[in-house]
């Protein structure tokens, strides 16, 4: 049998006890804990100790008892939440203490309010004034702050006159206990309002009547003329729009009307994408989320739609042209032929994300099938000679950078002279590479010199 039981005794209140907690203390030969806890087992017949600070003394008298038989060290809410579990657990090692979990104060006071208590912050207040203030609570959806004393009622009372405007609050004191109560926050109220021991005040954004959603809007590859008619009229219309600024054409950003908040993602990471996205549609705007081409290839969609199901935000995929089918349009060409490739590969090269090892651009580059290489005109020597290896140097290549917009330029050649033709092109550029480009001919290794060593720049 471990020697300390560290039991969740619960807000407060004997009805909140579990069976799990009553049959831990019924299993042990000393309770230590607050006086109020200890009072919850009356009828318990060994030794009570009283807790008392600072806690290493109080520790001491537990590991004294210890030597005698199981200890059970009763802690307020659930041990995990701001106890002296972590001390316990720090002083006896895991090994020595079996924890049994309790209802926390802050799953009470939800359950009074009627409220969920996913993505709240929990703030400890207990022993002073934390070195945060308003502005570091403004975007929280939720917050839980946890107090006792003059110096944190006060420092709470400032957070308070910084976050009424944008928050709902109430102030829960003594739950679970006869002298319970459960009070609104208003917008003057003051340190007084804080200073009652024990109390719990739980901060809540304020929502908008029809919250937002967030739309991913397939850009297309660059001309606003290849926008989805959809796609077109929720650009017009946007009231907030995310963007990548270097990826997304101009002309396509010129549609976004007067008054729209727009906001450049490329400096931007996944937290504060976030952040834009909580704030807008929580009072109620929708958020369009421009990607370039079609937001289902290499637009990172998975992670922010994963985050916008935890956060409870609707969304939806409004699919676009993809910057693959734009180069095929602007060769032209097939990029499936009879007897040669009727097959279509999307992939990258490696960079600084890794590509399975199933799908090594090698492996790929030994079937017949057409390439698309995305991401990858950084490298494109390393590319080109990798997949040259298995389809030989005289396989028909192309290079398309910026298909559709005003500067696109279209290079066509074999994948050894390629790479040359194409210095200066690093980025925005598409490889596409396959036999299918030089047509049926192809399937006979002969292809059209015209396509060999061909170049065209500019749009005709």
């Amino acid at each position: 049998m471990k020697r300390i039981a560290i039991i969740g005794c619960g807000p407060g209140g004997a009805q909140h006890l579990t069976a799990a907690a009553r049959d831990a203390v019924g299993r042990s030969a000393a309770l230590a804990g607050a006086p109020r806890l200890l009072a919850l087992f009356p009828d318990f017949p060994g030794t009570k100790e009283p807790m008392a600070c600072p806690v290493e003394p109080f520790l001491d008298r537990v590991a004294a008892l210890a030597e005698q038989g199981t200890v059970g060290l009763l802690v307020t809410g659930d041990p995990g939440c701001f106890s002296v579990a972590a001390a316990a657990l720090a002083r006896f090692g895991r090994e020595d203490c079996d924890v049994i979990p309790g209802i926390g104060a802050l799953q009470l006071a939800c359950a009074r309010l009627g409220l969920s208590w996913e993505e709240t912050r929990l703030v400890h207040a207990h022993g002073g004034a934390p070195a945060l203030g308003a502005k570091h609570f403004a975007t929280e959806a939720s917050v839980a702050v946890f107090l006792g004393g003059r110096e944190a009622s006060g420092w709470m009372a400032r957070v308070w006159a910084g976050l009424a405007a944008s928050h709902d609050g109430w102030l829960l004191s003594d739950l679970s206990l006869p002298g319970e109560t459960v009070r609104p926050l208003a917008a003057g109220d003051t340190e007084e309002t804080f200073l009652r021991p024990g109390s719990l005040v739980l901060l809540r954004r304020k929502v908008a009547s029809g919250r937002g959603r967030v739309l991913f809007v397939g850009a297309g590859p660059g001309d606003p003329e290849l926008l989805t008619v959809r796609a077109l009229r929720l650009v017009e219309t946007a009231r907030c729009c995310i963007y990548a600024g270097s990826l997304v054409s101009p002309a396509v950003i010129g549609l976004l009307p007067e008054g729209c908040e727009k906001h450049d993602s490329a400096a931007m990471d996944l937290p504060g994408i976030l952040k834009v996205v909580r704030d807008a549609t929580g009072r109620g705007l929708d958020v369009v989320r421009l990607h370039t081409g079609d937001p289902s290839i290499y637009g990172a969609i998975g992670e922010q739609m994963r985050e916008l199901d935890r956060l409870a935000i609707g969304y939806e995929v409004v699919p676009g042209v993809s910057s693959f089918l734009a180069a095929a349009a602007a060769l032209p060409a097939e990029l499936t032929c009879p007897e040669v490739a009727q097959t279509v590969i999307l992939t990258r090269a490696p960079g600084r994300t890794p590509v399975p090892e199933a799908e090594d651009l090698r492996r790929l580059a030994a079937t017949s099938a057409t390439l698309c290489v995305f991401l990858s005109a950084g490298n494109l020597s390393d590319v080109c000679r990798t997949i040259s290896a298995a389809r030989g140097a005289d396989c028909p290549a192309a290079l398309v950078f910026h298909a559709s917009w005003p500067d696109e330029r279209v290079l066509r050649s074999t994948l050894a002279e390629l790479p040359a033709l194409a210095a200066g092109i690093d980025r925005t550029a598409m490889l596409i590479a396959g036999r299918a480009l030089a047509g049926p001919s192809a399937s006979s290794k002969l292809y059209d010199p015209a396509f060999t060593h061909g170049c065209r720049e500019g749009k005709a």
